[in-house]
């Protein structure tokens, strides 16, 4: 969360919500390979790892040349935009946009300079005969060469912390949801998927808890998959494969004194015995909201 969020290592677009490499130097290779790492461990242990990438980057990963669709799917309107030239079919689009071969790219200091998408693209204007070439040369460059160097750090992270050469044989799409992880939610799967450890199904505390769960908002739901999880996405098979376990605390203090806890690794949840419906509602949303969770189990 914290990388993502980090304004200073990705690109990120506000109308999609998707994260990318930046066009300049950022001296942050090294963090563009740990994530890497990061997605290829996650890929190797079942996890979710939701950067909010976009289907891009795993063509990219596959060897799947990336397309104007792809730059829509990032940046809607450079998309819209390049769609409108590659539409144009009128003899003075030269006048009309007035554009050569050629983009602004944002330098590590701050300035801005001209780049060339083409050889001596500062002197070809855009025409009707050669629009397509431009279009394609401008998401060539917006997708490949401005990232070159930033996406390999990234690609070869993944490929060491995924090793196996089986990766190869997904597609793009399939890969980007096994790592993205979904949000078709199917709430009723979680209660018959869940087990218990010191505790019964019909047990009474066991029994308000999915009844305060039932009663809860869609957003409180999702807030307690991710204090499970770390995450509100839940594994590409559904949350069938989405198992928590549920289980009674070690320590025999007053349970009405003491707060549920999550444990991420194994989407465990340590729930006290509490004496009413209403005080376990009020420590766990309390609990949700704090995201009160630890790494094991003790």
């Amino acid at each position: 969360k914290e990388l993502q969020n980090d304004t200073r290592i990705f690109e990120h677009c506000s109308e999609s919500g998707f994260l990318w490499f930046p066009s300049r130097e950022t001296g942050s290779d090294d963090v563009f390979h740990l994530v890497g790492i990061l997605c290829g461990i996650a890929l190797s242990n079942g996890y979710v790892a939701n950067f909010h990438f976009p289907l891009a980057l795993y063509k990219k990963l596959l060897h799947v040349q990336p397309t104007l669709e792809d730059l829509k799917e990032f940046s809607p309107t450079q998309g819209a935009s390049l769609q409108y030239v590659l539409d144009y079919e009128y003899d003075d689009i030269e006048e009309i946009l007035g554009k050569n071969f050629t983009v602004i790219k944002n330098t590590e200091d701050g300035a801005t300079v001209e780049q060339e998408l083409i050889a001596d693209g500062a002197n070809i204007l855009v025409q009707k005969h050669n629009r397509k070439q431009f279009v394609e040369a401008y998401v060539d460059y917006k997708l490949n060469t401005a990232v070159e160097k930033q996406s390999r750090a990234f690609f070869e992270g993944f490929r060491r912390g995924f090793p196996l050469p089986i990766v190869d044989l997904f597609l793009p799409e399939e890969l980007m949801a096994i790592i993205h992880g979904n949000t078709n939610y199917e709430w009723e799967l979680l209660e018959q998927n869940a087990e218990y450890e010191g505790y019964l199904p019909t047990d009474k505390i066991i029994l308000y808890f999915w009844e305060v769960f039932e009663s809860l908002l869609e957003e409180e739901k999702k807030q307690l998959i991710a204090f499970l999880s770390g995450t509100e996405r839940i594994p590409a098979g559904g949350i069938g494969r989405f198992i928590i376990r549920i289980f009674r605390p070690r320590c025999f203090d007053d349970p009405d004194l003491s707060y549920p806890r999550a444990y991420t690794c194994s989407k465990s949840l340590e729930l006290p015995n509490y004496s009413n419906k209403d005080l376990l509602r009020e420590r766990l949303l309390h609990a949700i909201e704090c995201s009160e969770f630890c790494a094991a189990p003790p």
